[in-house]
């Protein structure tokens, strides 16, 4: 509801990383895929709670080789706000791309997530102003663990010795904001296919709550 914080579950991220210190990662490999698992069902569970979150400055929740991120982004009179877990040796920067203007909004923002820390291996979670049609064949259903539905394509083509899968998500538009939100994913093959399991769980993770900034009185 503009004007107001809407009831989320988002703030459930924070709250969820207790479980991932409780979880601990002795086994590295298999501690990861039981975090993330645990992290996201916990996620489900609180989208049918009354919980009331307000969307609070950009924090980093440390656990043991997991991090949970959350990141403000605020343009046009909202407060847009992007969560994830990021699994151990990942890594992520944010970015805003600004307009020239009196007001000087920004025309994309997001933030750009690196499999194993690898420039080339880029995921990237963003908000934009302006619409975008993908018009790739089989395209899939997605939902992520706190309900954000949308749809998937992917393809995959020849890039020097090295074939490359390009994903999209393209998010239903979320009534709280005015923006578009998608998510694209770029590495070669074998790249994907070594993280598969822990791609799945790193995309269901999203969460993405948008509200309008309250004006002071």
């Amino acid at each position: 509801m503009r004007g107001k914080m809407r009831k989320i579950g988002i703030i459930l991220l924070a709250a969820a990383m207790g479980s991932l210190l409780a979880a601990g990662c002795g086994r590295r490999e298999e501690g990861n895929m039981a975090a993330f698992r645990e992290t996201v069902q916990m996620a489900d569970d609180a989208a049918a709670e009354d919980l009331t979150a307000v969307v609070a400055d950009a924090a980093v929740l440390p656990a043991e080789g997991i991090v949970g991120v959350t990141q403000n982004f605020s343009h046009r009179g909202f407060i847009d706000n992007i969560g994830f877990i990021l699994p151990s040796g990942w890594t992520y920067d944010t970015y805003e791309n600004i307009n020239a203007g009196d007001d000087m909004n920004a025309g994309e923002w997001g933030i750009h997530v690196y499999v194993d820390g690898n420039s080339q291996s880029r995921i990237s979670i963003y908000g934009s102003t302006y619409d975008l049609d993908i018009d790739w064949e089989n395209p899939e259903d997605f939902v992520t663990g706190m309900g954000m539905t949308g749809v998937r394509y992917f393809r995959e083509t020849a890039h020097g010795l090295e074939n490359v899968r390009t994903d999209w998500i393209i998010f239903d538009p979320l009534e709280e904001s005015y923006a578009y939100y998608r998510v694209m994913s770029v590495m070669e093959v074998h790249v994907y296919e070594e993280n598969l399991e822990v791609m799945r769980e790193f995309l269901r993770g999203i969460n993405i709550v948008c509200a309008a900034r309250q004006e002071e009185e």
